[in-house]
């Protein structure tokens, strides 16, 4: 059995998270979550937000075109999501502008 503190390290636990997002109904949440931990106070949590959401991505591009097609837009959709649900809460939209802008596409993990 894992130890408590282990699942409260984000680096342990958010790669395990993200696996999640292949359940329609946990990634929105999830996603939200991420996007409001890079914009946290601990900088061990906003690294291990981002690390986690761009091993995601790169998994992404992993898989045969159609999938990843069909993963990228479904992204695309929950970050647009996010950013209607939570327009009038800058502690989200600003960290997701800040990691759908220059992190996830200066990775160039979204381009073709």
């Amino acid at each position: 059995m894992l130890e408590q503190n282990v699942l409260q390290e984000p680096t342990f636990s958010y790669p395990r998270f993200v696996q999640l997002f292949q359940f329609s109904c946990y990634r929105r949440s999830l996603l939200s979550g991420f996007l409001i931990a890079t914009n946290g106070l601990q900088d061990s949590q906003r690294k291990a937000s981002l690390v986690a959401l761009v091993e995601y991505l790169r998994a992404i591009n992993a898989v045969d075109l159609n999938e990843r097609n069909s993963r990228e837009l479904i992204l695309s959709m929950d970050i647009l999501w996010v950013l209607r649900h939570y327009k009038r809460f800058d502690r989200v939209i600003n960290p997701t502008y800040k990691v759908s802008t220059i992190e996830i596409l200066g990775t160039g993990l979204l381009c073709n």
